[in-house]
């Protein structure tokens, strides 16, 4: 039964008293677009707390309200960000800022670069700007020494970025350019994780720190400035009023000659504030001078936010759904151009002689010839840079680590469409990297060992209580055979349940090689249990209902291959999947097939499907 208007009301009204709270102390606005997250948020505080009422929150809110405000700051602002995020302000900061601030600290006698990341969040924001410095402030500027201070109104956020420990998967993001041996894994409770290593944390520090407060403080001194301040993607959650207020102070804590980095999607244009847009979301202070379009030489000019020749990209993928995601990644960027695109290693290697790229993204995974295969026979000093895009992890140890160690420049895992925009993202920064850093700083260092230090075999762990089953129709054997002939050892039972044979059974398992796999066991009525080590091919129907007890009993992984008819989708609901892989046809799935892929694990070509059908068992 649903909740009475009164109830409705009275839960908006502690919701609305909290965010009231969160408001007063950090100026985010939480409005009636944030209340059922507020709500989902605090019913767990309250869980947590053993309370049964926000009654009985609101006054333990009261009692305890200096440490439970500091839970309510860390609970409901936001810390999503990932590391070299809005990779254009790197780059102007690298081609433009950093030559002029440079000259201008020389000037004044000065050989340190002061660096403020405005609400940090958790760090990364502040540890990217130390890796990119570390490899372009050596080459610009040996002499010169920086420092970046990074504070963030949420003190847990804080204490996470003054420890510098982030898992392995967070890290994955940083380009292999920026990467070098700045981090290192960790041991005992942290073994999943990574640490910043005194290169790169040494040159960070972090303090809580409450923008709004800081607009009521007094001016600060001359050491106090700072030549470049990041406050990205901060200025959605606070009013016009709050905005403009935060931005004057942080022109007062600007050095003359310095730069505000704003999130892309932000713009203080408006405002009537002494600055003047600069390069992509980046401003300088005015103060009475001429605007840089109308300076003498020595002030930065505005630059455009994409280069003038875009990037050349040959895509290599054996995914028509891959490939139509790559065109939507770079279509909308001018900075690219994707100038052709290959099914295999073979075509690779004639669209690479024929249209000459400046970048090739490739997949390992393919037919004819792989991705590795590629590598081996055609990589070289005068080859494009090489990022691999795969959905095989990069410290996979017989093929996202042999990638790397084949020349590859970086490495990104396939998208998918719940994370398109932070993987789109970093799929153009690492081309980006690759194709711009490594004529400045040679080849990239530091992604394979980091990788190698969590290297891992993808394997079943289990192969006794574990299965493995494959859905096919009669025409799907050619991908069966190649399927059962790629799959790791040891193996656990393996069952092909042919949909659709009829009498055709006994033959179609014939049409297998089987190799090391020996006899097949075609299943019946009397069929016993199946034995690790085994291959079975049965008929669905009638082998549906011991399979979904098996499936009960033992980690089961399922594929499904090629289209499947209604009657099949509804049958295979009942098998209990630990994972389930669907494979890709490209656009030309029916109604069903793409119900299979919105609720899928993983939706990949057929020539990934062995790999993902041992990655969920490892």
């Amino acid at each position: 039964m649903g909740q009475s208007g009164a109830a409705k009301d009275n839960n908006l009204n502690w919701v609305e008293i909290v965010s009231e709270v969160v408001n007063r102390i950090t100026g985010v606005q939480l409005g009636p677009k944030q209340f059922t997250m507020v709500q989902s948020r605090l019913t767990k505080r309250m869980l947590d707390l053993g309370l049964s009422t926000p009654e009985e929150y609101l006054g333990y809110l009261e009692v305890n309200q200096k440490s439970e405000t500091g839970v309510l700051v860390s609970l409901l602002t936001t810390h999503h960000t990932y590391f070299f995020r809005e990779f254009s302000h790197f780059e102007y900061m690298e081609k433009t800022a950093l030559p002029v601030l440079i000259e201008s600290l020389r000037k004044k006698g000065r050989k340190n670069l002061r660096i403020w990341s405005a609400a940090c969040s958790r760090g990364k924001e502040a540890y990217s700007l130390s890796m990119f410095l570390a490899v372009h402030l050596p080459r610009l500027a040996p002499d010169f020494t920086y420092e970046i201070v990074g504070t963030d109104v949420d003190p847990e956020s804080v204490g996470i970025a003054q420890n510098g420990v982030y898992r392995f998967e967070e890290v994955k993001s940083v380009p292999a350019a920026y990467m070098g041996s700045h981090w290192s894994r960790g041991t005992g409770d942290i073994a999943e994780f990574v640490k910043a290593k005194k290169s790169i944390k040494d040159r960070c520090s972090f303090r809580v720190g409450n923008l709004i407060e800081l607009s009521r403080a007094p001016d600060p001194k001359e050491s106090e400035l700072f030549d470049i301040i990041f406050c990205r993607n901060v200025f959605i959650y606070f009013t016009p009023e709050q905005i403009k207020s935060i931005s004057k102070t942080f022109l007062k804590y600007l050095n003359p000659d310095g730069y505000l980095a704003l999130g892309l999607s932000e713009s203080i244009h408006a405002m009537k504030l002494p600055v003047e847009l600069v390069g992509p979301s980046m401003y300088r202070r005015t103060d009475g001078k001429p605007k840089a379009t109308e300076a003498k030489k020595g002030v930065a000019p505005v630059i455009a936010i994409a280069p003038a020749k875009p990037i050349r990209v040959l895509c290599v993928d054996d995914s028509s759904t891959v490939l139509t995601l790559f065109k939507k990644i770079f279509g909308g960027d001018p900075g690219f151009e994707m100038i052709g695109t290959a099914m295999n290693g073979l075509e690779a290697a004639k669209k690479v002689a024929e249209l000459k790229p400046d970048v090739v993204t490739l997949d390992i995974h393919m037919p004819e010839q792989n991705g590795i295969e590629y590598l081996e026979k055609n990589f070289n000093d005068k080859h494009p840079p090489v990022i691999i895009v795969s959905s095989v992890s990069r410290e996979e140890s017989g093929i996202g680590i042999r990638a790397l160690q084949l020349g590859a420049a970086d490495y990104v895992e396939k998208p998918k469409l719940s994370d398109l925009e932070e993987r789109a993202d970093e799929i153009r920064t690492k081309i980006r990297c690759a194709f711009q850093v490594k004529a400045l700083v040679g080849k990239p260092q530091g992604a394979a060992g980091l990788a190698k230090s969590f290297e891992k075999k993808v394997q079943p762990k289990d192969p006794k209580n574990q299965l493995r089953i494959l859905i096919a129709s009669a025409g799907d054997m050619k991908k069966v055979d190649s399927i059962i002939n790629q799959l790791s050892t040891p193996n656990p039972a393996t069952l092909v349940l042919v949909w659709g044979a009829n009498s055709m059974l006994s033959s179609l398992s014939r049409s297998v090689r089987t190799g090391s796999w020996g006899d097949v066991t075609v299943m019946d009525a009397q069929t016993a249990s199946p034995v690790e080590g085994k291959l079975y091919f049965g008929d669905l129907k009638e082998q549906l209902k011991t399979i979904e007890a098996l499936s009960g009993s033992k980690q089961c992984t399922v594929s499904v291959l090629g289209e499947i008819p209604k009657w099949v989708f509804k049958e295979i609901r009942g098998i209990k999947a630990k994972c389930w892989i669907v494979e890709d046809m490209g656009f030309v799935g029916s109604a069903i097939h793409l119900e299979l892929k919105k609720t899928a694990n993983y939706f990949v070509p057929a020539t990934s499907i062995a790999f993902h059908l041992d990655e969920s068992l490892s």
